[in-house]
């Protein structure tokens, strides 16, 4: 395996949520972050003189994630598009195309009956007006046909032609010439007759003086027919539009409970899905369940906490006792989850939980007024030398992108990651601790691994961004960019700090903020490339943001080849 190279991606801001809890402000002004979080990623940490309370260290503990609801498209056209591509239909589009064929094969079979219809009833009325018409015009003209007004013809055929129903009117002679003529004489059909056209002789005494000929504007027939046609359709488009949504929407139905089964299937968990569905579905998700899935976890017992303790987390706050001046009260405000909970209800318990006897706070409150009989008895202060420490902030990004991810997936997953990280924890010695948004803390101390401490640091960051990559593999069929965000900071006498109190020193705010701008690199504050021992096994340069920060290019011989056996040493760890 090839030594690791740091790459870049897009950036996907990481929101942290850290719960507070408030306390009386302390006279001390608080740290001052050198590198500040940009904005928009989330909220900065809080001033000295406020609880910070956070997630056991525990690498056991489970992630609160609930199944996400995957992200599918119901645009017809790219279902159609898929299906060309990879030459299978699915259930939603074969659902769909049936129900869209009929109910237009339906439409147009409607249309085409209802169309004959109109016809029909067109015709039925144009040959009544029509006879009625030229029956009282030859009546109104055989006057005047025998007396020979051609005058009083055309002024009657005028009048007749007036009617928006008629198109034209003419009175011949008996060898067929043109005595009187009014409007425009209409066009042969496609058969070489005119429609509408209707004739009659007229007739004096039993003697034929000449004929009538009248033509009937047929689109003034047709104009109700084709108004008719276009509302419906209107209508026919709308049904359809409708019945393809609402096939669409049966064809999810369906589909979806068996893509997560199938997916469910490569990684079987007490929890079926579709087991709750009143159909054949649902039949096959008890069976698969019964078959197939181990049984429900027990919920973890909580624990117990002693009849005397001062305040209870789950007491409403006009309940809760008033707390001892000099006593901390132990309630532990719940953080907002970065994703949602699984259903079995856990409770998680944090380390400053179990210290109801020390106060981390004590040396930043006025205690002026206090009485000393309140005060607890100080301990002996014991004289030690100072040590350095180096801090290396981890975080996951695409938190985003994370959701779309199936719940076995997402779970197994970020197992995987949990494991990576005390894996490298383990093999460089750090101190590990994790926050409640997700966050690590790994700590290396100078006293522990003497001047090695920083090149610890630098390979565990190394080694953590190669184990990135290999997550990244197994959801590149998904399109997810996983980021790893990392940032390293030094620090003085940290090693005996709680949790509370490490979140609190400037050092792990600055490698919080840090880890903010890394994208799958490690960053590091100029302090640690000045470091000699560092400039001969590692290759730092500056960069422009955030300013004051570096970044490893690469380490220098063996340190890659000794994380190339590292990584074949967990990669076949894993598959025992």
């Amino acid at each position: 395996m090839a030594a690791v190279r740091p790459g870049r991606s897009a950036p996907v801001m990481l929101i942290r949520t850290i719960s507070r809890k408030a306390h009386p402000r302390s006279g001390k002004k608080p740290h001052s972050n050198h590198f500040q979080r940009p904005s928009g990623t989330g909220s900065a940490l809080p001033p000295l003189g406020r609880s910070l309370y956070c997630a056991t260290t525990s690498p056991k503990e489970p992630c609160s994630v609930n199944r996400p609801t995957p992200v599918k498209t119901d645009n017809f056209f790219l279902l159609i598009f898929r299906a060309l591509r990879h030459r299978r239909v699915p259930i939603a589009l074969r659902i769909a195309s049936h129900n869209v064929i009929l109910v237009a094969l339906a439409l147009v079979i409607y249309a085409g009956v209802m169309g004959l219809q109109f016809k029909q009833a067109m015709h039925e009325q144009a040959d009544a007006l029509g006879q009625a018409l030229t029956t009282q015009t030859a009546t109104s003209a055989t006057e005047l046909l025998v007396s020979n007004d051609i005058l009083s013809l055309n002024v009657l055929l005028g009048n007749l032609v007036k009617n928006p129903l008629v198109a034209h009117a003419a009175i011949y002679s008996v060898d067929n010439r043109i005595l009187a003529e009014a409007g425009q004489r209409p066009k042969n059909g496609i058969l070489g007759e005119a429609q509408g056209l209707y004739e009659i002789k007229i007739t004096f005494q039993d003697v034929m003086a000449g004929h009538l000929r009248i033509s009937l504007d047929m689109s003034q027939f047709q104009q109700p027919m084709t108004i008719s046609l276009q509302s419906m359709g209107i209508l026919a488009g709308i049904l359809l539009a409708l019945a393809l949504a609402l096939s669409l929407r049966l064809g999810r139905h369906i589909s979806t409970p068996l893509m997560q089964m199938r997916i469910w299937l490569r990684n079987i968990d007490p929890y079926t899905p579709a087991t709750d569905r009143q159909d054949e579905i649902g039949d096959l998700a008890r069976q698969l369940r019964s078959s197939f899935a181990p049984p429900e976890p027990e919920p973890a017992p909580e624990p117990e906490y002693d009849e005397d303790e001062g305040d209870d987390p789950y007491l409403e706050p006009e309940e809760r006792p008033a707390p001892p001046v000099t006593t901390r009260t132990s309630t532990v405000s719940e953080p907002k989850p970065r994703l949602p909970a699984p259903p079995v209800q856990r409770r998680i318990v944090a380390e400053e939980d179990e210290e109801d006897e020390e106060d981390p706070f004590a040396d930043l409150r006025d205690t002026s007024g206090n009485s000393p009989a309140e005060r607890p008895a100080a301990a002996p202060v014991v004289q030690r030398e100072p040590h350095d420490s180096a801090v290396l902030a981890v975080q996951l990004g695409s938190q985003d992108q994370l959701r779309r991810l199936p719940r076995a997936r997402l779970s197994e997953l970020l197992q995987r990651y949990r494991d990576c990280l005390d894996q490298a924890a383990s093999v460089y010695e750090g101190e590990l601790h994790t926050l409640n948004d997700g966050s690590t803390l790994m700590l290396f101390h100078s006293h522990e691994s003497g001047d090695d401490y920083l090149t610890n640091a630098i390979c565990c960051g190394e080694l953590l961004r190669a184990l990135s990559h290999a997550l990244q593999i197994e959801v590149a069929d998904s399109g997810i960019t996983l980021q790893l965000q990392l940032g390293l900071t030094l620090g003085e006498n940290l090693s005996d700090l709680s949790q509370i109190d490490l979140l609190l020193t400037e050092t792990a705010q600055d490698a919080l903020a840090l880890s903010q701008h890394s994208r799958n690199l490690l960053l590091v504050e100029r302090r640690i490339n000045d470091d000699p021992l560092i400039r001969q096994r590692a290759r730092i340069r500056p960069i422009a943001s955030p300013e004051g920060a570096c970044c490893v290019e690469r380490l220098m011989e063996p340190y890659p080849s000794m994380l190339e056996r590292q990584l074949a040493r967990m990669h076949d760890a894993n598959k025992a």
